[in-house]
């Protein structure tokens, strides 16, 4: 099993969340995740995670920008999170970690 988990150096940039999608892409109507509101799953997941970083790349985030994530917990959550990743930006949901003073 640590085998079919060993990382494939891609280059010379390595992207998680791109990286997670294709080790799910067989499991495309397999719960990804559940919630109270309802479940998602892997295919729906790449399909979210995609439109999220073209709606940010769309908005002008570049490639190693920070996006924050602050949104309640439910499904829409990891989309939101790996979507920032997927486009390259990096996700961070503690802005008390950031300091937003002058």
């Amino acid at each position: 099993m640590a085998e079919d988990m060993a990382m494939d150096p891609q280059g010379e940039v390595f992207n998680f969340a791109q990286y997670l999608l294709d080790c799910n892409a067989d499991r495309g109507e397999q719960l990804a995740f559940v919630d109270d509101q309802g479940e998602l799953r892997y295919s729906a997941l790449a399909q979210r995670v995609r439109a999220v970083a073209g709606a940010l790349q769309a908005s002008g985030v570049r490639r190693e920008e920070r996006v924050f994530v602050l949104m309640h917990d439910s499904m829409d959550w990891p989309c939101a999170f790996l979507g920032a990743m997927y486009a390259g930006s990096v996700s961070e949901t503690d802005v008390g970690a950031v300091n937003l003073g002058a």
